[in-house]
């Protein structure tokens, strides 16, 4: 009698966790004709796909081992942007690393259909805040330029929206989690949400369930779905002039364990077409680079080859 009633106390509590474990865990969603109407405000960032005809191969490639996108895909899908007014968009700054040497120079929006915008300049760009703000050579026909509501709150139902895995624009549901000291400077308090976050949502809103925008998605953790957005209120705090920051760059030489570390900032003039804003702070960081590598070598020069003792040593043994 007693194992019964144990057993049948044991069911009624398992019966209930699962309602309770629902009403404290229910997540309301957007609106499905506020979402089609958002859409117009939400695009993909692509970049070309290099292709020369003076180049050759020795055989035809196995094209027909991708799958039908890679097959016939002409651009590379690398992040999300919106539009903040009827003429300007955001996106994310590490989406376009300026500061770093590539053949990937031209960029874009793509619209669900397909059809591509080029960005034309760039008006305002942080990586402190890991923040962008372009405009376009020409526009859409319809744009719905996305709302921003500062306020936002632990348990606040939100939604990450974005390129999710380059593969187009998705919606997908979470909550606010906490707020964390923004880990370079803590300079704000970066939102934690738990609507998952997949490489190409860098640069998307994260939405209220009133469609507007509460943060910039900038990172995804690895592990769970405990990822990261800049709160919309530091776009505020973006200035007239582009700012590039690194901490810590780091120089070294094979052979010495010596190293000579320093952090590396610019700034430089907007508004500013991509290739001269690249190449601005290309310069500035190599300049910084080559000023490192010259203290490093002074640093290190009588231990470097063929001064140093262990260099010598070995030579002797020739």
């Amino acid at each position: 009698m007693l194992k019964k009633m144990c057993l049948l106390l044991s069911c009624i509590v398992l019966a209930q966790i699962p309602l309770g474990w629902a009403a404290a865990n229910n997540i309301s969603f957007l609106d499905k004709a506020l979402i089609s109407e958002i859409n117009f405000g939400i695009y993909e960032i692509v970049t070309p796909k290099l292709e020369s005809d003076r180049i050759t191969y020795a055989r035809k490639l196995p094209f027909d081992k991708l799958d039908y996108v890679e097959r016939n895909e002409k651009y590379f899908s690398i992040g999300t942007a919106f539009f903040i007014n009827n003429k300007e968009l955001m996106t994310a700054a590490h989406v376009m690393p300026l500061m770093y040497f590539s053949l990937f120079q031209q960029y874009y929006i793509r619209d669900s259909q397909g059809k591509t915008f080029a960005i034309n300049k760039i008006r305002k760009y942080s990586t402190v805040r890991d923040m962008v703000v372009f405009d376009l050579q020409k526009y859409p026909q319809k744009i719905t330029p996305l709302e921003i509501d500062g306020h936002v709150e632990i348990g606040d139902t939100v939604f990450s929206v974005g390129n999710a895995q380059g593969e187009g624009i998705a919606y997908r549901a979470g909550q606010v989690a906490s707020f964390t000291p923004e880990r370079e400077f803590g300079k704000w308090k970066d939102i934690r949400f738990t609507s998952p976050a997949s490489p190409g949502n860098s640069g998307g809103p994260l939405l209220n369930l009133q469609g507007k925008v509460v943060g910039l998605i900038v990172k995804k953790n690895q592990s769970e779905n405990y990822n990261i957005a800049v709160p919309i209120g530091e776009l505020d705090n973006l200035g007239d002039k582009a700012v590039f920051h690194r901490r810590n760059v780091q120089v070294g030489i094979m052979g010495v364990d010596d190293t000579v570390l320093r952090d590396w900032s610019f700034t430089a003039p907007l508004p500013s077409s991509i290739p001269d804003l690249a190449r601005a702070s290309q310069d500035s960081l190599n300049h910084h680079l080559s000023i490192l590598t010259e203290e490093l070598n002074v640093q290190v020069k009588e231990k470097g080859f063929p001064q140093g003792e262990r260099f010598r040593n070995y030579l002797r043994k020739l």
